[in-house]
């Protein structure tokens, strides 16, 4: 499989080429076959490097749990791989594996002054167990990475010029009703693929590219079976299902499984491994009094492929062009706020919904620089005034001055924001970060 490009490939490099004393130990977490092994190979081509798969090195793996001393396993490296903390950067791939590898992160910073360590694996956030005594505060930086995002799909399949457009669009300006009606297009087939790198090779190849998303799919459930059970596989399955039926709604528990069944209990610990594990994501839903915080979270999956096989499995085809039809517009508008989650989540760190009141919210919300941003999502092609009445009444009863705000649509780009809020295509939320950095003022057009 060909490499794509990936936005992460900046914050990585950075962190792989600093050169400071202690450097902390990189935590690259992300579900299975979002690209992380890809990625580093990609960025430690020609660097002195040792690369351990855990999961294939098993012989390795029995070794290194035996290890109860630092020294130990740091003989244990130097002997099996001739690693030299001052030369090489390490990376320990499927880290979770090790039983023992935990409780030596602390030591990596603190004893290997010169070393880049970076720790993946597609469940990562096993790595320390069940005990938060063994984590290493203070010694790690962490780093997410999902599926491909809409404009690094657009550079998987070539598409240069729109690429382009994407990454250089300020705000103010306008696309082309050509360009638009093009981005509209591979937008439609980013739904309906997904953004796992292997399932985007295989459309491209021509291949079949959603048995190959359904294989991937079942790899979770043996995650599921290694870390709880298979008689509770089918409660995993209604994990998934109940959040793919309710993506944009408040999500319930109850929405899994009848309060009264067995296994009640434990989808709320479920639902937090699946968030730990990157499958999941959790957006909670926030008053602007605090003590009020008491909503229902929304969650989204992780890959808006895999939601396009769970969520439109009684539909044979949808299009972006059928936004008119109120029939399609519901389970068509999922998959869109889906996408929207998954892509402000790859630029932010905390993403959250904001409930105005009884009768309105605003679907997503960041701080960033010190401001929280508002952004609303619309499945209509043409703009209408009432869209932005949550983002309108945000902006002049609880935001700080110059606040930027966004509502994403499936119409072009308006050319003035209204009311203060700009009104954009949907697929230009991969440059939300980007825009609300480029501190644009309404007033300097």
């Amino acid at each position: 499989m060909s490499y794509f490009r990936r936005d992460k490939e900046l914050y990585i490099n950075d962190f792989i080429e600093k050169k400071i004393k202690n450097k902390e130990v990189m935590v690259l977490s992300g579900a299975r076959q979002v690209g992380k092994t890809t990625l580093l190979e990609h960025l430690l081509d020609g660097k002195d490097h040792i690369f351990i798969n855990l999961e294939k090195t098993r012989h390795f793996l029995a070794k290194l749990d035996q290890c109860r001393e630092f020294s130990d396993f740091q003989d244990l490296l130097h002997d099996t791989y001739q690693f030299n903390p001052q030369k090489h950067i390490l990376v320990i791939d499927e880290a979770q594996m090790s039983q023992q590898l935990g409780l030596f992160v602390r030591f990596m910073k603190e004893e290997w002054s010169e070393a880049t360590i970076i720790l993946t694996g597609s469940l990562i956030h096993e790595l320390y167990g069940s005990n938060p005594v063994r984590r290493a505060v203070g010694r790690e930086t962490h780093e997410e990475l999902w599926p491909l995002t809409f404009s690094e799909f657009l550079s998987a399949l070539s598409q240069d010029s729109l690429f382009q457009t994407l990454k250089t669009f300020e705000l103010g300006q306008t696309i082309t009703q050509s360009k638009h009606e093009r981005f509209l297009e591979y937008y439609e087939k980013y739904l309906q693929v997904g953004g796992l790198p292997a399932v985007v090779s295989a459309y491209k190849n021509g291949e079949d590219y959603t048995k190959l998303r359904m294989d991937i799919y079942k790899t979770y459930e043996d995650d599921f079976v290694r870390y709880f059970s298979l008689n509770e596989v089918n409660l995993f399955r209604r994990c998934f299902e109940a959040v793919s039926a309710n993506v944009g709604s408040p999500s319930k528990d109850t929405q899994v499984i009848r309060l009264d069944a067995p296994g009640y209990k434990k989808v709320a610990s479920l639902f937090a491994r699946l968030e730990k594990w990157k499958l999941i994501i959790k957006v909670d839903q926030l008053q602007i009094e605090p003590e009020k915080n008491k909503a229902y979270p929304k969650r989204y999956l992780y890959d808006v492929g895999v939601l396009n096989d769970l969520r439109l499995r009684g539909i044979s085809h949808i299009s972006l062009k059928d936004l008119s039809l109120p029939s399609l517009r519901t389970p068509l508008g999922g998959l869109v706020e889906n996408a929207l989650a998954l892509s402000l989540k790859n630029q932010f760190a905390d993403v959250f919904g904001l409930k105005l009141g009884s009768h309105y919210e605003i679907d997503f919300a960041t701080k960033h620089q010190g401001k929280v941003c508002p952004i609303e999502m619309k499945l209509n092609q043409k703009f209408k005034a009432p869209f932005i009445r949550g983002l309108r009444d945000y902006l002049a009863h609880h935001a700080l001055p110059d606040t930027q705000a966004f509502l994403y649509y499936g119409g072009p780009a308006l050319l003035k924001p209204v009311d203060h809020v700009w009104v954009l295509p949907f697929y230009l939320a991969d440059e939300t970060k980007r825009m609300i950095e480029a501190g644009y003022r309404p007033e300097a057009n």
